[in-house]
């Protein structure tokens, strides 16, 4: 059985909180090309949540959202 069972499949997600982020996660974690579209005057809650790197808070610092964005691509409008 491949790793990528997902690979070809292409996906929109405009998941917010954890919910939609994780499930989209695990689809790009086995194949599937996730786009992540998110705006700046409603980034993701999980920009939001703790810990920071480095306990720096930012929206580009927050660990969560660095593990739930692994493996997909994002764009902002």
């Amino acid at each position: 059985m491949s790793s990528k069972v997902f690979e070809g499949v292409k996906i929109i997600d405009f998941g917010w909180a954890i919910a939609g982020p994780l499930t989209q996660k695990y689809l790009a974690d086995y194949g599937a090309t996730v786009i992540s579209i998110e705006s700046f005057q409603r980034p993701d809650l999980l920009r939001t949540a703790t810990p920071y790197k480095d306990e720096i808070p930012g929206v580009d610092n927050a660990g969560y959202f660095a593990y739930f964005a692994a493996n997909k691509y994002s764009i902002s409008p």
